[in-house]
Order: structure tokens, then C-alpha cells, then sequence
């Protein structure tokens, strides 16, 4: 049996609580990359059931996630990892990670975008926000760190924003950027500033 087929039966439940030591894998699909995606559109495309990008979550907890409105909310010690090229991965340290879903029905059905629990099929990542006193954001493939404490990625949209009160610090090679506010552009392969 494929995960998508599995259906929930459980009523009543408003939401699940993990209280320590959470460690999460999150299936992002094929064009779910956090910084880079695919790099070549040639390559052959993967089947539906193939996982082919996902996230790891670790924190200290607790971890929340809201059935009714398909929020997680990660706190303590949050790291993301995101593989990106063999032996490297885009990483992402915060005090704080929400992660926004949205129900997706069967493709073309009036409930491919639904937001709430009752609809048939699996959750897409939809927004995710990360806060804390800094914020660490790194990314070896595109050569990209930055120290924030707010960062905000619109799976959509495809943007990323980065922001401090103080200053965002974003360091790509030998270039600096310094600034309050900043948002990322993702484009197939790269993330441009």
C-alpha cells in the first residue's frame, strides 16, 4: 500500500503533541526544493510514488502539528536538513520552524487545494517560517550562508525572504550582503538574490 492510500479514520483529534526529541522526514515531491531543485529538466521524470526531495526536521521539541489546520510547529534546537548533491545539503538552524500544509486531492477534483483535514490525499508543503535569535541559513551547493532571524520560503511563490531588525548578513563566495530585508528568487537549479 502507497502512504497516499492510507486513509485516516481518527475523529475528535484536534492535534498530535511530540514532546522531545523529534525527528521528522518530510517528502517535498519533485520540484520541492528549499534553495536549489533539480538542476537538469532532461532528467527522466520520477513516478509518482518516487520520493525524490525531502527535508529531515530535528528538534528538542515539542513538535505540534494541528489537524485541522495542517500546522506543525517545531521549537528548541530546530535543524533542517535538504539534501541537495550527493554528500552535500542545503541546512537551516532556528528556535522556532512552522511549517503551513495543504491538503491535496486528487489532481483536477474540487479538493486538490483544500486546507482542511476532511480532504482526500496527502499534504504539500505550502509555507514554512523560521525564527529565533539567529537564525542560520547554509547551503554549500550554492556556495550561500546567512545569519538572520526571521526566514520565510512560499513554496509557490518560489521566493525566500530573509529579514533582521538589525541586519540580515548574507555571504555568497567572496560577495556580502548586508541589509534588513531580502528575498530569493528560486529559479530551476538556482536561487538567485
Amino acid at each position: 500500500m502507497c502512504s497516499s492510500d492510507l486513509k485516516l479514520g481518527v475523529v475528535g483529534i484536534h492535534a498530535v503533541v511530540l514532546r522531545r526529541d523529534v525527528q521528522m522526514r518530510i517528502e517535498l515531491g519533485r520540484d520541492g526544493g528549499f534553495l536549489a531543485s533539480r538542476r537538469d529538466r532532461a532528467t527522466p521524470e520520477p513516478s509518482s510514488h518516487e520520493v525524490t526531495s525531502f527535508v529531515s526536521v530535528q528538534a528538542k521539541g515539542p513538535l505540534r502539528f494541528n489537524l485541522k489546520t495542517n500546522i506543525a510547529v517545531f521549537r528548541r534546537a530546530v535543524h533542517v536538513e535538504h539534501p541537495t548533491a550527493a554528500g552535500q545539503a542545503d541546512t537551516l538552524d532556528c528556535d522556532r520552524l512552522e511549517i503551513v500544509f495543504v491538503r491535496q486531492g486528487p489532481p483536477g477534483s474540487p479538493d486538490e487545494n483544500r486546507a482542511d483535514a476532511q480532504a482526500p490525499g496527502g499534504l504539500a508543503l505550502q509555507r514554512l517560517r523560521a525564527t529565533g535569535k539567529r537564525v542560520v541559513l547554509r547551503s554549500p551547493e550554492q556556495n550561500l550562508e546567512g545569519y538572520i532571524t526571521e526566514l520565510e520560503y512560499d513554496a509557490q511563490a518560489k521566493t525566500i525572504l530573509l529579514a533582521d531588525p538589525n541586519e540580515v548578513l548574507l555571504y555568497q563566495g567572496n560577495n556580502e550582503i548586508h541589509c534588513r530585508q531580502l528575498v530569493l528568487k528560486q529559479e530551476i537549479g538556482r536561487a538567485h538574490v
